[in-house]
C-alpha cells in the first residue's frame, strides 16, 4: 500500500520522536536514573526484561526499582544507544526498535567498593503512541553480551592534553 504525503511525512516525525524517546531512556539512566525523566517514558503497564537480571513490569516499577538501584548498584553510568533500527506500523501507532548498547558504569558493592565496568549488548523495544500522541516504551527487552570489568577504574578528566600522560 502506497502512503500518501501526510503518513509519510507523520512517519518520519514519529521516526524522529522515538529516537528521542530511545535518547531520553539514556539521558535518564545517566541522571542516576532520575524518575522525573523516565517515568514518563514508559506506559503505565510497561515491562522491562533485564534478562538473567529479572523482569520488572508496570512503569511506576520499572523506574522506582532502575532508581533504587543507584544506591547498591549501578551508581554512574554512560549510555550510548546507537544504530537504531525502527519500523513503524502501518497504524503509526505502534512501533518496534532494535538499538546497540555501549555504556561504561561503576557498580556499588553491598562492601562498599566501586567497581568498574563495560557493558555492551542490545535492546529490543516497543513503542507505542498514546492518545496524546506522545511516544512510549510499552517493552523493553536488555540482552547482554558483554559486563567485564575494568579494573583500572575511571579518572578524573585532565585539565588540560598537556596533562595527559
Amino acid at each position: 500500500m502506497e502512503l500518501g504525503l501526510e503518513q509519510r511525512i507523520t512517519r518520519l516525525e514519529d521516526y524522529e520522536a522515538i529516537k528521542v524517546l530511545i535518547a531520553t531512556f539514556s539521558r535518564g539512566a545517566d541522571a542516576l536514573c532520575d524518575p522525573a525523566i523516565l517515568r514518563p517514558i514508559f506506559t503505565d503497564d510497561a515491562i522491562f526484561d533485564i534478562g538473567q537480571f529479572g523482569i520488572l513490569e508496570g512503569g511506576d516499577h520499572i523506574v522506582n526499582e532502575m532508581h533504587s538501584n543507584t544506591d547498591i548498584g549501578f551508581n554512574w553510568t554512560l549510555h550510548y544507544l546507537i544504530s537504531p533500527v525502527i519500523e513503524i506500523d502501518e497504524d503509526l501507532k505502534t512501533a518496534t526498535c532494535f538499538y546497540y548498547l555501549w555504556e561504561a558504569a561503576t557498580h556499588n558493592t553491598k562492601k562498599g567498593n566501586e567497581d568498574s565496568y563495560w557493558i555492551g549488548g542490545w535492546y529490543d523495544a516497543t513503542a507505542v503512541k498514546g492518545v496524546d500522541n506522545i511516544w512510549r516504551f510499552k517493552h523493553l527487552k536488555l540482552t547482554i553480551k558483554l559486563l567485564s570489568a575494568y579494573a583500572e577504574g575511571w579518572h578524573d578528566l585532565p585539565k588540560s592534553f598537556d596533562d595527559l600522560g
